[in-house]
This record gives C-alpha cells, sequence and structure tokens, in this order.
C-alpha cells in the first residue's frame, strides 16, 4: 500500500453506499468524506452549483480539483475558513480531530453517489480506488417514493456536454419531464436508467473498478464487506466486524417506513431486498419494469423481479 489510499465509493444515491462507507470507516485506518458533491451539504468553498455535476475526464476543473483535494489532505486554507465559524469547544475539537485524521489515517474514504457523472474525471485525477453500487431499479423507486425525494431534470438538461457526450437518446424524455412534473416513480426511473447507463459505460472500460449489487451485499453482507475491504487493501478488523453485525442483523431497528424516513444504516439487511414490493403498488411496478428494461438487463435477470 501507499503511505495514502484515495477511494471512491458511489453508486446512484438509496443504493447502500452510506452503509458500506460507514461499516469501512468504523475501521480506525479510515477517514470518511461524505458527499463533496452534494450541493445541498452546503460544504465551504464548493464550485459545484449542480446535482449530477460533470466534469469530463480530461478537463482541469481547477476549482473543483482544489476543492476536492482540500477534503482528501490537510490544507491550511480550509482550516483557516473552518476556524472563522467556531463557536464552541465541542466544534473546535471537531474541526481538530477531522484535521488529525486527514493527516495520519492512510486510507481516505470518499462516499458520494451523487459525484457518479464524474467518477471518471475523479478516478484519473485523484488516483482512486473506486467501488460503485448498483441497486434494483423498483427498489431504488420505491426508496425515493417513500422519502418523498423529487428531481429536477433541469439540472441534467443545463450540462450540455453530458448530455451530447453520454445520454443523447435521454434529450427527449428529459425535455418531457423538465417541462411537467411527473410522479415520483417516473421520475426516480428515469434518473435511474440515465445513472446506470453511466455506470455501464464505466464497466465497459474501467474494468479495474468493483461493481456490487446492492441486493448482493445485503443478502450476504459479511462476504461482500470482506471482498470490498479486500479490493481496497484495508484489513478485516473487530471495529468492522461489530459495525457489521449491528447494522445488518436487526436486532437495533427493524426495517420500517419510519426507519427508512431516519436515513438509518440499522436494518435487516436481508428483509430489506424485497421490501419494494410492498412500496410500489402493482401499476408502479410494473412502470418501472417495463421502463427501465434495456438498462436493468445488463444487471438483472427476470428472476431478480
Amino acid at each position: 500500500m501507499t503511505a495514502t489510499q484515495r477511494i471512491l465509493i458511489t453508486g446512484s444515491h438509496r443504493s447502500g453506499t452510506t452503509w458500506l462507507a460507514k461499516v469501512i470507516s468504523a475501521s480506525s485506518d479510515v477517514y470518511y468524506i461524505a458527499e463533496p458533491f452534494n450541493i445541498s451539504f452546503k460544504h465551504p468553498n464548493n464550485p459545484i452549483t449542480k446535482w449530477f455535476y460533470y466534469i469530463p475526464a480530461e478537463s482541469d476543473e481547477l476549482p473543483v480539483y482544489n476543492y476536492v483535494k482540500d477534503h482528501f489532505d490537510f490544507s491550511l486554507r480550509a482550516l483557516m475558513t473552518d476556524l472563522k465559524k467556531i463557536d464552541s469547544p465541542s466544534w473546535a475539537k471537531g474541526i481538530a480531530i477531522r484535521e488529525m485524521h486527514k493527516i495520519f489515517r492512510p486510507y481516505k474514504l470518499m462516499k458520494d453517489p451523487i459525484a457518479v457523472m464524474s467518477a471518471d474525471w475523479l478516478y484519473r485525477k485523484f488516483a482512486l480506488k473506486v467501488v460503485v453500487s448498483i441497486r434494483h431499479p423498483a427498489a431504488f423507486a420505491s426508496s425515493l417514493k417513500v422519502k418523498g425525494w423529487k428531481f429536477d431534470f433541469r439540472q441534467l438538461l443545463t450540462q450540455r456536454e453530458l448530455i451530447e457526450t453520454h445520454l443523447a437518446s435521454y434529450l427527449p424524455e428529459l425535455q418531457k419531464m423538465a417541462e411537467i412534473e411527473h410522479p415520483i416513480v417516473e421520475q426516480a426511473a428515469l434518473l435511474w436508467n440515465i445513472i446506470y447507463t453511466r455506470v455501464e459505460q464505466y464497466m465497459n472500460f474501467h474494468k479495474d473498478w468493483l461493481y456490487l449489487r446492492h441486493e448482493d451485499v445485503s443478502a450476504q453482507p459479511e462476504e461482500y464487506c470482506k471482498k470490498v475491504l479486500a479490493h481496497l487493501g484495508i484489513p478485516f478488523c473487530r471495529n468492522i466486524e461489530r459495525m457489521l453485525l449491528e447494522t445488518t442483523s436487526g436486532k437495533n431497528n427493524r426495517n420500517t417506513i419510519e426507519e427508512s424516513l431516519r436515513d438509518s444504516v440499522y436494518r435487516d439487511s436481508r428483509e430489506n431486498i424485497k421490501s419494494w414490493k410492498h412500496r410500489l403498488t402493482a401499476s408502479e411496478a410494473d412502470f418501472v419494469r417495463g421502463y427501465t428494461q434495456p438498462v436493468w438487463c445488463n444487471f438483472y435477470d427476470e428472476s431478480d423481479w
């Protein structure tokens, strides 16, 4: 292992990226970085202004590069920005701990599903090891339905280079969705197609990335966690083992709709696999199945429905 290993865990949102990153970050060797590309998080000095911001692989994009680098590495500039906001001893302590982790922890893990469109750029600029999470389209749609999460497709339409280079076939649907608000499940189906069309593109030329189906991880969390750790070169330690047991056994929290609303990482992982069957109506499930079929056939088969 090099002195510092940078890592990206991405995929769609609601695909288990947070759980996986939290489990791995239970190791005292791992520094956890939460979603620099998420514009709702209000990270200081964030130059990113759009959801699913796209940066071409060959671009320099210096403001974003410096911003992401400040998340990975100790930065006096970022530290000074934070120091100006300190209003309590606990806040100061938190900043100090974060900066110490940046310096001394050998693994820097960035969890960011919102960065999925720019994963290639991040990989090239920061020499990342990449893990991509794939989730069943019906499960993704049901999760967004429960959360009540809508999406403004103008966020993608205004990124002309992304559309022209990677998503041209979706332009008419994007325009339709941007003009008239559609039900969340229909929005989710289009968004799933777009995200996993991009993932399929990655799979064709990034053979060194690790691609995982959320359902497989949920069915065998320890086995797949060890597979991820081996890919990243992180030892399987007692803290990770404890976090695995606590977050997948279902003993701490039950997999209810209310639990989903709280974004807990504690759940019965096996029961979570097919929760979409009672969250979507039959017509919603049929719509998602048909609408996303050209893309899901690259990741799933008929038995997964």
